[in-house]
């Protein structure tokens, strides 16, 4: 009779469990606050959430067009078996587009297998199970995301260093197959900051106020621009420039452009340069600028030349060249160093927007105030001039100041008379 009892007390007690655990609360807190987690690949997501208070979560992913699926709420009846698979497609299709992606407790996953360029939106359902049933919070948590974009093919190409000062620099540059571009600079001793996928960098022409990617490499420019003034940046400074292409997902929304830089992919094979920024030029002109020409046909060719050097210039420069045209030789061009010889036309010649002209040479470049040079032609007018500037031991940072001049012409020889017979015939006539 006890062993009746005890048998019918258990039996009793095994259909209150049961009836308990088959009707079990569903969740009341849905998930939320679902946050892009990191850099990843071309068409993916890869996000994470705050929980809710299911023990469990069921992740559903679909195209954002496509129609949401419904989750069966009933206590009893929602028995399904949801396979999940991250590979979008792969797991239990529970709608049209409506894939199974994750059935677990966390609450961060990496969704692969979408499409770039496709809105997808990330219901998130919270879930309490009991045996094979599950009590869905069915109202769910459904953020949308778009996927990375595909890594531009080529990076750009044809980079144009120009119109550099103490304090600026032109970029330009023809763009690669990304319909973005990401330009950083640092200076070229440091190690070069990759862009990172998934972040916009938000760039400034002012260097060292945009985004700082690591080792002082900073973004200077971000977006469509290909012509880029940078300035900031500090005299006599050798720099490194990388120029990244990109793809971003943007969308028209009323009268605005939104972007999506969690859809952001860089193509990290970057174009790069350098340069030097020019040392500041001298204040001060060096001055009194003189000429003293060979005075004997044996010394028509020659000329001393004396000056007097700039209080905020380290060298000299003096340029001659024959007058008459543009009153004088061009002068010098910033960022360039020209290798004087005391014998005229054996220095460098002056460049003038790049272009080297014949009419005007580099006779001296030092700290002196004098210099003896040879090779003028007689019988011709000279200009000479004195540019004082500022360099350092490269080339490239050599920065001029306005110069003084002085005109002067070499020793025209009288004529002679060469023979007897020559003589003889002027006099008879």
């Amino acid at each position: 009779m006890k062993k009746i009892t005890l048998l019918f007390l258990c039996s009793v007690l095994f259909v209150l469990i049961s009836f308990n655990r088959a009707w079990a609360a569903a969740p009341t807190i849905n998930s939320a606050a679902s946050t892009w987690v990191g850099a990843t690949t071309t068409g993916h997501i890869y996000i994470s959430w705050t929980k809710g208070n299911g023990t469990y979560r069921l992740v559903v992913c679909r195209p954002t067009s496509a129609t949401a699926a419904v989750i069966p709420s009933s206590n009893s009846t929602n028995t399904t078996t949801y396979s999940a698979n991250l590979i979008y497609g792969s797991g239990t299709s529970i709608a049209t587009n409506n894939y199974v992606v994750y059935n677990n407790s966390g609450n961060s996953i990496n969704i692969s297998g979408l499409t770039s360029g496709t809105k997808y939106t990330v219901s998130i359902y919270e879930y309490n199970l009991t045996g094979t049933t599950r009590e869905f919070l069915t109202s769910g948590y459904s953020p949308t995301y778009y996927p990375v974009e595909p890594t531009p093919a080529t990076a750009s190409t044809n980079l144009l260093i120009s119109s550099i000062s103490p304090t600026q620099v032109r970029i330009k540059f023809n763009p690669g197959s990304g319909p973005y571009h990401l330009v950083t600079m640092r200076p070229f001793a440091n190690a070069v900051s990759n862009p990172v996928n998934c972040a916009f960098n938000t760039p400034d022409t002012v260097y060292g106020s945009g985004a700082n990617l690591g080792n002082s490499n900073y973004v200077v420019a971000s977006g469509k621009d290909t012509d880029i003034t940078v300035t900031g940046l500090t005299a006599g400074t050798h720099y490194k420039i990388a120029v990244y292409e990109y793809d971003e997902i943007y969308a028209f929304s009323g009268f605005l452009f939104l972007y999506f830089p969690n859809t952001i992919n860089y193509n990290t094979s970057f174009l790069s340069g350098s340069f030097w920024t020019f040392v500041a030029a001298p204040t001060v002109a060096s001055s009194a600028i003189a000429v003293t020409p060979g005075t004997s046909a044996g010394t028509a060719g020659n000329a001393a030349i004396t000056w007097t050097s700039s209080a905020t210039g380290t060298y000299d420069l003096i340029v001659v060249g024959t007058s008459g045209f543009f009153s004088g030789p061009p002068g010098p061009s910033d960022g360039h160093y020209f290798t004087p010889n005391t014998v005229y036309g054996s220095g460098a010649p002056m460049l003038n927007n790049g272009f080297a002209y014949g009419y005007g040479y580099s006779v001296y470049s030092s700290t002196g105030t004098s210099v003896n040079i040879t090779g003028l032609a007689p019988a011709r007018n000279y200009t000479a001039r004195v540019y004082a500037f500022n360099r350092l031991s490269n080339d490239s940072t050599c920065n001029y100041s306005s110069s003084s001049s002085a005109s002067f012409s070499t020793y025209n020889s009288p004529p002679t008379i060469n023979n007897i017979a020559n003589a003889d015939y002027c006099k008879s006539t």
